[in-house]
């Protein structure tokens, strides 16, 4: 015990005051401040990161708005490809489930070839999309806002739902231009046809 004259470390006269309440105290004050500079980069890196994922999802956002464009009028075909793949890129760092970047890639895919087709757009006139795919590529596109917009929240449910209807729409799509008739092959002929040209 250390007895304190008056005056002296502004104690009055009498207090003692023992070293190790004096070690206590500035282990105490030096715990607070570590504890105090933990938390605060804690906090610096929170605020960060959400500022990073913030922009991932805008980032994203503005990604997904160009996609149309790369699906009609058709671009070319390794064109189409990067800007999938960016897309996808961007949509993986915004955390977009893997279930409806999946369905993006397959409908985006599926409009594309339906879009290009294989030259049976007549002459003169624009090639284009049928109205079920792009249905199934906007129900794909407003589900990826929605989870752009939570937050990155996802649905896994409503995800899986996604990309089943877009299984189904692209599977028959796929079945129907597997059914056209191919660019600059003849029209379909009605009825039965007298044979000439015969070969023996």
């Amino acid at each position: 015990m250390v007895r304190v004259a008056a005056g002296a470390g502004g104690l009055p006269l009498g207090v003692e005051v023992s070293l190790l309440e004096v070690g206590v105290g500035a282990a105490g004050a030096m715990l607070a401040a570590l504890v105090g500079a933990m938390v605060g980069g804690w906090l610096t890196r929170l605020s960060a990161e959400a500022s990073a994922k913030a922009t991932a999802r805008h980032t994203a956002q503005h990604s997904l708005a160009r996609l149309y464009v790369l699906l009609w009028p058709p671009t070319r075909h390794v064109e189409f490809l990067a800007g999938v793949e960016a897309l996808d890129a961007d949509l993986v760092v915004a955390g977009v489930s893997p279930e409806l970047r999946a369905a993006l890639v397959r409908v985006a895919t599926e409009c594309w070839q339906d879009a290009a087709g294989d030259g049976a757009a007549p002459p003169g006139q624009e090639p284009a999309i049928a109205t079920r795919l792009l249905g199934a590529y906007r129900r794909v596109r407003d589900a990826i806002l929605v989870e752009l917009g939570s937050g990155g929240r996802r649905d896994r449910v409503r995800a899986r739902a996604v990309l089943d209807h877009v299984e189904e729409v692209v599977t028959e799509s796929a079945r129907d231009r597997e059914s056209r008739p191919a660019a600059g092959s003849p029209a379909p002929v009605a009825g039965p046809q007298p044979l000439t040209g015969i070969r023996e």
